[in-house]
Protein backbone atom coordinates (compact mmCIF):
# COMPACT_ATOMS: atom_id res chain seq x y z
CA UNK A 1 0.00 0.00 0.00
CA UNK A 2 2.72 2.51 0.93
CA UNK A 3 4.65 1.81 -2.26
CA UNK A 4 1.53 2.40 -4.38
CA UNK A 5 0.90 5.70 -2.62
CA UNK A 6 4.51 6.76 -3.19
CA UNK A 7 4.29 5.73 -6.86
CA UNK A 8 1.16 7.87 -7.24
CA UNK A 9 2.93 10.84 -5.65
CA UNK A 10 6.00 10.44 -7.86
CA UNK A 11 3.84 10.17 -11.00
CA UNK A 12 1.90 13.30 -10.07
CA UNK A 13 5.12 15.20 -9.38
CA UNK A 14 6.62 14.20 -12.72
CA UNK A 15 3.44 15.22 -14.56
CA UNK A 16 3.60 18.60 -12.79
CA UNK A 17 7.31 19.13 -13.53
CA UNK A 18 8.50 18.80 -9.91
CA UNK A 19 12.25 18.17 -10.06
CA UNK A 20 12.89 16.65 -6.61
CA UNK A 21 11.11 15.40 -3.51
CA UNK A 22 12.48 16.12 -0.04
CA UNK A 23 11.49 14.66 3.29
CA UNK A 24 12.63 14.38 6.85
CA UNK A 25 12.14 11.78 9.54
CA UNK A 26 13.27 11.09 13.07
CA UNK A 27 16.41 9.06 13.82
CA UNK A 28 14.49 6.26 15.53
CA UNK A 29 12.26 5.58 12.48
CA UNK A 30 14.63 3.04 10.95
CA UNK A 31 11.89 1.23 8.99
CA UNK A 32 10.85 4.49 7.32
CA UNK A 33 14.46 5.25 6.44
CA UNK A 34 14.85 1.80 4.89
CA UNK A 35 11.59 2.28 2.93
CA UNK A 36 12.75 5.61 1.52
CA UNK A 37 16.17 4.22 0.57
CA UNK A 38 14.58 1.17 -1.06
CA UNK A 39 12.39 3.51 -3.10
CA UNK A 40 15.15 5.64 -4.56
CA UNK A 41 15.60 8.37 -1.96
CA UNK A 42 19.14 9.38 -1.04
CA UNK A 43 20.09 10.55 2.42
CA UNK A 44 21.24 14.17 2.47
CA UNK A 45 22.39 16.65 5.08
CA UNK A 46 19.98 19.24 6.41
CA UNK A 47 22.03 21.93 4.68
CA UNK A 48 21.04 20.44 1.28
CA UNK A 49 17.31 21.01 1.90
CA UNK A 50 15.58 23.88 0.10
CA UNK A 51 15.54 26.99 2.28
CA UNK A 52 11.74 27.28 2.02
CA UNK A 53 11.02 23.70 3.13
CA UNK A 54 8.83 23.52 6.20
CA UNK A 55 9.97 20.65 8.36
CA UNK A 56 9.32 19.12 11.73
CA UNK A 57 11.95 20.32 14.23
CA UNK A 58 12.19 16.72 15.50
CA UNK A 59 13.37 15.47 12.11
CA UNK A 60 17.10 14.75 12.04
CA UNK A 61 17.40 12.45 8.99
CA UNK A 62 16.68 13.91 5.54
CA UNK A 63 16.19 12.46 2.08
CA UNK A 64 15.93 13.61 -1.51
CA UNK A 65 14.62 11.84 -4.59
CA UNK A 66 15.54 13.47 -7.89
CA UNK A 67 12.73 13.04 -10.40
CA UNK A 68 14.37 14.76 -13.36
CA UNK A 69 17.93 15.76 -14.13
CA UNK A 70 18.79 19.23 -12.90
CA UNK A 71 19.44 21.69 -15.70
CA UNK A 72 22.54 23.84 -15.48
Amino acid sequence: MSERLLETLVSWCKENEILSLYLGTMKQFKAAQAFYTKNGFNRISKSKLPKNLLNNPLDKVFFEKKLRPQLS
